[in-house]
């Protein structure tokens, strides 16, 4: 793996896990959802470790409550 493309794995994951060092992007949708299912899903996001190898974990699918 190289240098540069480590440092964004590291610099994902960082973001995904504390929501420092970047700009979180949500959806409409996602924003329209109540506080409470809304703050289940972030802190869902920030246990999801399930990165594709072939990725730099810029992306992911989790369900939470039969939502994707």
């Amino acid at each position: 793996m190289s240098g540069d493309r480590a440092k964004t794995i590291e610099l994902n994951d960082m973001l995904r896990t504390s929501f420092r060092g970047g700009w979180l992007q949500i959806t409409r949708n996602f924003y329209d959802l109540d506080a409470r299912p809304r703050g289940r899903a972030l802190y869902a996001m920030t246990r999801y470790s399930r990165g594709d190898e072939d990725s730099e974990h810029d992306w992911g699918v989790f369900i939470l409550a039969g939502n994707s």
